[in-house]
């Protein structure tokens, strides 16, 4: 099990999410509607993994990934989605983002990417898989 925060600005997307990860045993610990949020919170809750949007209000995914991983290097952020543009998945990739769904996002493989980030703690570090 692991300590999840959900950072998406559609709350029907946040509740699909919820749901989708206690159903595979995960603790939600918080969520957040936009990128600031997002980094404020993940201060004080330190979750093993973040979902996040791209597209939203305040600070946008892109932003909020790179000033998370520039102050905690060891977090794992999982892009979910609907923008499927090369440009923006490189973007997303330098600024440390280890993978990309996208939308609409099927539990199988969330459950898949979720495994392989958690089973990583015990590898050598390599290349994250965006």
């Amino acid at each position: 099990m692991a300590t999840i925060m959900i950072v998406d600005d559609s709350q029907t997307m946040r509740k699909l999410l919820r749901r989708m990860l206690e159903e595979l045993g995960h603790e939600v610990v918080g969520e957040a509607e936009n990128g600031f949020l997002a980094t404020v919170k993940y201060k004080k809750l330190l979750p093993d993994v973040v979902t996040m949007d791209y597209a939203m209000p305040v600070m946008n995914g892109l932003e909020a990934t790179k000033k998370i991983k520039q102050n905690h290097l060891r977090s794992k952020i999982v892009v979910i989605s609907s923008t499927q543009d090369e440009d923006y998945v490189d973007e997303m990739k330098k600024c440390g983002a280890d993978f990309y769904l996208l939308k609409p996002i099927h539990k199988g493989k969330l459950k898949a990417v979720l495994d392989f980030m958690l089973g990583n703690d015990q590898e050598d570090g390599s290349e994250s898989s965006i």
